[in-house]
């Protein structure tokens, strides 16, 4: 019955998790307006969704905006969350925002997946700096560059 229950809670973590997405690399001052900085980021991927917005961890005692918390956005669907992620990549065109990544809401054991293929992926781009190399499908890909 203990493993049923295990079952069914990562059922709805995985839930919640498909309508939330992470921000990395937004700037954390102290008296900031969260709701507010997450918007102008949305309306920069011209996406008005409603949503709830909170750091994850605690503050830095010293307030400095070395190591910005991640934003923890939950969006009110899984198609939300989709269409965040599919413009996403608008960002890096953005003078303010080209420091700031959005990623899908992952488990740990997700994370520290995603973080060994990340890994072998930038070896990979030293080993053989003549192909391109990507991540899909949970493995690292490689493939002749054609000009």
């Amino acid at each position: 019955e203990a493993s049923l229950k295990t079952v069914v809670r990562k059922v709805f973590e995985e839930k919640d998790r498909s309508k939330s997405v992470m921000i990395f690399g937004l700037k954390e001052d102290k008296s900031e307006r969260l709701q507010d900085k997450v918007r102008d980021v949305l309306l920069t991927l011209k996406l008005k969704p409603k949503f709830e917005a909170c750091r994850i961890g605690s503050s830095s005692a010293s307030g400095s905006d070395l190591a910005a918390r991640p934003v923890k956005l939950c969006l009110g669907s899984t198609a939300a969350a989709k269409e965040v992620l599919s413009q996403a990549k608008l960002l890096k065109d953005n003078e303010d925002y080209s420091r700031v990544y959005i990623t899908p809401d992952r488990s740990i054991e997700e994370r520290n997946e995603r973080r060994r293929l990340v890994l072998e992926l930038k070896k990979r781009k030293e080993e053989e700096p003549n192909k391109q190399h990507y991540i899909q499908g949970g493995s690292v890909h490689s493939a002749e560059i054609c000009y």
